[in-house]
């Protein structure tokens, strides 16, 4: 047997193999942010949620100066009060946050729309998928931009409600599609 020996690769200065430069990571990977819509949409859920919240303390002071004695005491009314609370926060947050996408980008002949908490949904472009505004939204004090409730249809999966910027999507059919 031979002895072992240490065998020492040389590497370039900064971690560069060959002299070339390590690619630098897209923060974004492509996607155009929806700037409008979601501005829009956490708006009309901020005042949604103050009003849905003064309602609940409103009701809570109700409940604690009742004449009746047992209702303040009673945990299972506060329990279905906070429940309802929660149940109606939940779709506030479904009707104006969900539909509200974070960005979008083309890839070839597909948009991929990433939704909230990272989802993302793959739709065919247009005009493979048809993009129909249901209603524009003019700018002012729940959004400084105009902004548009699109319906997008498709042969293979159905339909799907968005709630972006004036011509979003056709926007992004435009130019080159990201690698």
């Amino acid at each position: 047997m031979s002895p072992e020996r240490v065998v020492r690769i040389p590497r370039s200065e900064g971690g560069q193999l060959y002299g070339i430069p390590p690619k630098e990571p897209d923060p974004d990977g492509g996607f155009v942010p929806n700037a409008a819509g979601r501005t829009r949409a956490w708006r009309l859920f901020c005042l949604f949620s103050a009003l849905l919240l003064g309602f609940y303390l409103l009701f809570l002071g109700l409940i604690a100066t009742s004449p009746d004695p047992g209702l303040h005491q009673d945990p299972t009314l506060l329990t279905l009060l906070s429940g309802l609370a929660l149940a109606q926060g939940l779709l506030g947050w479904w009707i104006t946050l969900h539909v509200a996408p974070l960005a979008a980008r083309r890839i070839g002949e597909a948009i991929e729309v990433r939704e909230d908490f990272g989802r993302r949904r793959e739709i065919p472009a247009p005009p493979a998928a048809s993009v129909v505004v249901m209603r524009r939204y003019p700018g002012g004090l729940f959004g400084p931009e105009p902004t548009e409730l699109v319906e997008l249809t498709w042969a293979r999966r159905g339909q799907k409600q968005y709630l972006v910027g004036p011509n979003f999507f056709e926007s992004l059919t435009e130019g080159p599609a990201a690698p």
